[in-house]
């Protein structure tokens, strides 16, 4: 990406990681094409991305299809369950910044700059160089792309520290509302890092608020779709070099954007896979209950951390 972020050695390894990711974020890009878009920008964005699909993305694309063939509904379940919370938080006006951790080419930074009238400016945060998404980006909306802000940084390997000055840098403001949008991502980072990443956006002089996608434990999760949801995330470890998944309980993730132990996150609110579905199709067919999905998302006020483990700059 266009930003700044890890140097040296260190860029070396986190652009390799960067290049191996990218094609779970391609497979997921396959999927998406099935959502539905609310802005011209994004729509030609898209366009312009073409339609991809020929290397690895395609090919975790496929085998996961062989283990479920609904496998693109959970994607896009997932994605027009963000983008709504989202823009129930920019709506209100008074929070203009977001911070979108490990983005990919997904068009969510798009469809935030065209929804709020090009009044919010997201901060892409990715291990990937950005700079043919900027490309498209600038072709598909000149005005979108004023909204638009690289970071290139490994979620992993940089720290907070390093992730909030490249932040500043490109006009971040630690004292404005900001809002955290982790996508895709929870289950590739280890659970100190990703609590450590949410550390700097917790209430302060701005508050912050934060949207968490992620991948629930297996207790949660009846057992035939828990079989399938670890042969999928298999080929997504194995597709995209990650050695290892983090999975979280709803209360651990709930926990984890308030700042609190599990269980004692009052004021998070979560969506589980039933829900979701119903958000975007008004049904749940192929997820009648919370135990039949492995995917959740989280949402609310990220509170400052007491204690110890209060992330420092």
């Amino acid at each position: 990406m266009a930003g700044e972020g890890a140097q040296g050695g260190d860029a070396g390894r986190a652009g390799t990681r960067g290049r191996s990711r990218a094609a779970g974020s391609e497979a997921v890009l396959i999927w998406s094409r099935g959502e539905a878009l609310a802005s011209d920008d994004a729509l030609r964005y898209m366009g312009l991305l073409g339609g991809g699909g020929g290397g690895g993305g395609g090919r975790i694309a496929a085998m996961c299809e062989q283990v479920w063939p609904h496998y693109g509904e959970v994607v896009r379940n997932r994605k027009a369950c963000i983008k709504r919370l989202a823009m129930r938080r920019l709506r209100g006006g008074r929070t203009r910044q977001v911070v979108i951790l490990g983005a990919g080419l997904d068009p969510l930074s798009v469809e935030i700059a065209a929804l709020t009238g090009y009044s919010a400016v997201s901060y892409e945060v990715d291990a990937t160089d950005a700079r043919r998404k900027r490309r498209l980006i600038e072709e598909a909306s000149a005005a979108a792309a004023g909204c638009v802000r690289h970071v290139t940084a490994d979620l992993e390997a940089a720290g907070p520290s390093r992730i909030v000055s490249a932040l500043e840098r490109r006009g971040w403001r630690e004292d404005m509302p900001t809002l955290v949008v982790a996508e895709g991502v929870s289950y590739y980072l280890r659970k100190p890092t990703l609590r450590g990443l949410l550390g700097p956006f917790r209430a302060s002089g701005g508050g912050g608020h934060a949207i968490l996608e992620y991948l629930r434990d297996s207790a949660s999760i009846a057992p035939e779709r828990a079989r399938m949801a670890s042969a999928v995330f298999g080929i997504f470890a194995e597709g995209t070099g990650v050695g290892r998944l983090s999975r979280y309980t709803d209360a651990e993730a709930a926990g984890l954007v308030a700042g609190t132990p599990a269980g004692r996150a009052a004021g998070i609110a979560t969506v589980g896979p039933s829900e979701m579905e119903r958000m975007r199709t008004r049904r749940s067919r192929l997820f009648p209950d919370d135990a039949s999905g492995w995917i959740a998302v989280c949402h609310g006020r990220l509170r400052r951390q007491r204690g110890p483990e209060a992330p420092k700059r």
